[in-house]
This record gives structure tokens, C-alpha cells and sequence, in this order.
């Protein structure tokens, strides 16, 4: 939800007055300081792309002010997540230049779904849809059928998620301009709130509830 309030001005001029709210609660507002140090919010509205489970996980995009290469920033639970510059390992050496367009899903497993770009100089390579911080599908290196996918849209319909994060849809385009929907399935499993006098400490280990693979929890 986005929008102004006191004491921010309702001037849509001004660079202080898109917010990010939930039920009433500021989480984020144009002008004042984000998860990055010596960085503030500069614009919240109307471009940023607002994700919610129904555990009140939250996630939000949003543009830093300062250098215009690291100026993009994804936000999870208040904190950072990913940020134009980084260079995360599926990319190594490429570091992240992302921007907003493509949805923003947080599931109630806690996964975070999203699309990023690269700044590869080879183009046909330079974009991917996002898990986490695993590579569902990238164009030029993904193969489906035996067929590359030669584009991952970033459009507003490019993918959806389900609720629990299980099911994951995506459109692309494969070699020889063909147009597919893809489906993954990740797996039956949900994490569950504990009871607030014995607060919940069983954690996922690695691996996942997925035929051929090894299911480790943490206590």
C-alpha cells in the first residue's frame, strides 16, 4: 500500500511522499534511511513492486538515492536482500542490474520470487527468473525439450506462484522464437508459526521435499 501521510506533504513533487505501509505501519518512505548504510529511499511510488504472504512476510522494491549503479535495492522483512551491484554466485563474475516491471511474490514457505538481471555484456544471457537466490530459468542456459530459452520477460505477467510457493508458472520464448509456458513443483511443505510461549526453532537444513533429494532439519 502506498501513499502520503503526515508529516510527509501530499506534493507529489517533493521526493517524500511515496510510502510503503503495512496496515497502517510505515515500512518504508521516500527520503529516509534504508537498509543500506549512507543510503536513503528516493522512490517508493508509484514503480515499486509490494509482495506479502499471509504469515506477514513482506518484500517491496524500491530505488536508493547516490550512485546510479547500485540504486536498486529488494527489500525482505526490512532488511536487504539483493541490490544492483551485488554479485551473487549462480552470475559470478556478472554483478546484479536489476530493475522493477517483472511481479515480486513472497510465498508462505518464506520463498522469494523474483526476476533478475545481469549486466553480461552478452545480452542473450543477461536475464533470469528467480528463487531465492537459485536460478529457475536464464535465458541462453537454460534448455527445455532440448531447446534453449532465448527469453525470460520481464513484463507484469511474465510469472505466477502459488499461495504456498509449491507451484511456479513462467512464460518464455525458446530457440526458434517458439513461445512455452514452463511449470515447476517444489515440493509439499509449509512452515508453521509456533506457540508464543514455545516459539518455533525447527529450521530447514538443506535440501527439499522433492523426489530425489534429502530433506535435513535444523533444531
Amino acid at each position: 500500500q502506498t501513499g502520503p501521510r503526515m508529516p510527509f506533504d501530499n506534493d507529489w513533487s517533493t521526493g517524500t511522499d511515496g510510502l510503503v505501509l503495512l496496515n497502517g505501519v510505515i515500512l518504508a518512505a521516500e527520503g529516509t534511511p534504508s537498509p543500506v548504510a549512507g543510503r536513503s529511499y528516493e522512490v517508493l511510488f508509484p514503480a515499486t513492486e509490494v509482495a506479502l504472504n499471509d504469515l506477514g512476510q513482506h518484500a517491496f522494491t524500491a530505488t536508493l538515492d547516490g550512485d546510479r549503479t547500485t540504486d536498486f535495492l529488494l527489500v525482505k522483512n526490512g532488511l536487504k536482500y539483493v541490490q544492483d551491484g551485488d554479485v551473487l554466485p549462480a552470475f559470478a563474475p556478472h554483478a546484479l542490474a536489476i530493475g522493477s516491471g517483472a511481479p515480486l511474490f513472497l510465498a508462505n514457505s518464506g520463498d522469494l520470487f523474483w526476476f533478475a538481471s545481469t549486466d553480461d555484456p552478452d545480452a542473450s544471457r543477461d536475464q533470469a527468473f528467480m528463487r531465492n537466490r537459485e536460478v529457475l530459468v536464464q535465458e541462453g542456459v537454460t534448455q527445455l525439450g532440448g531447446l534453449t530459452v532465448t527469453r525470460a520477460p520481464s513484463m507484469s505477467e511474465a510469472y505466477s506462484v502459488s499461495p504456498s510457493g509449491r507451484f511456479w508458472i513462467g512464460e518464455v520464448v525458446l530457440q526458434g522464437n517458439v513461445d512455452a509456458l514452463v511449470t515447476m513443483d517444489f515440493g509439499a511443505a509449509l512452515p508453521l508459526a509456533g506457540c508464543a510461549s514455545n516459539p518455533a526453532s525447527l529450521e530447514l537444513a538443506s535440501g527439499g521435499v522433492r523426489v530425489g533429494q534429502t530433506l535435513t532439519l535444523a533444531m
